[in-house]
């Protein structure tokens, strides 16, 4: 029984690539990127909204 068993197992090292933590950090940072450039796109946006009041 204790042989069936082992033969079902494996290592999660089989399934991943050899770069995989480059992979995820590159997504992690286009991700943040992308963010940070909505985010100075909506606060450039914010600061015309105060200027054409002020005018």
């Amino acid at each position: 029984m204790r042989g069936a068993m082992n033969d079902r197992l494996h290592l999660i090292s089989d399934c991943l690539a050899e770069d995989w933590i480059g992979a995820w950090a590159t997504e992690g940072l286009l991700e943040v990127e992308e963010l940070l450039g909505k985010h100075a796109a909506f606060e450039s946006f914010l600061d015309g909204d105060q200027q054409a009041i002020a005018d």
